[in-house]
């Protein structure tokens, strides 16, 4: 997804400008909340390099893309064993521990 290409904001500040750079970091969210993650994450890693050569490792927003991208790669990691164990887990009591085990 390039929203690079025909945005007139993006032709008057440029594609490196720390306002394209948020904007292209806040629909890498939108399409995380969409469960694109792939998108996402290729999205985010492109927001983090321009704004790191750009703004530098320190800055807010170069700070905010890397936290986005955290949380990004922490919720593929969450789905990922999600559904490995789908299907392992017993049946639960309605004393609200594992059938057969306490609790």
């Amino acid at each position: 997804r390039d929203v690079r290409g025909g945005a007139r904001g993006v032709a008057q500040l440029g594609p490196n400008h720390p306002t394209t750079l948020a904007t292209e970091g806040n629909l890498a969210i939108v399409l995380m909340h969409q469960n694109h993650l792939p998108e996402a994450r290729a999205m985010n890693e492109e927001v983090l390099e321009a704004q790191v050569a750009q703004l530098g490792p320190n800055n807010p927003l170069t700070i905010l893309t890397k936290g986005d991208l955290g949380v990004l790669l922490e919720q593929r990691r969450e789905g990922r064993a999600e559904r490995r164990t789908r299907g392992c887990v017993g049946p639960i009591s309605a004393g609200g521990g594992h059938a057969g085990g306490g609790a």
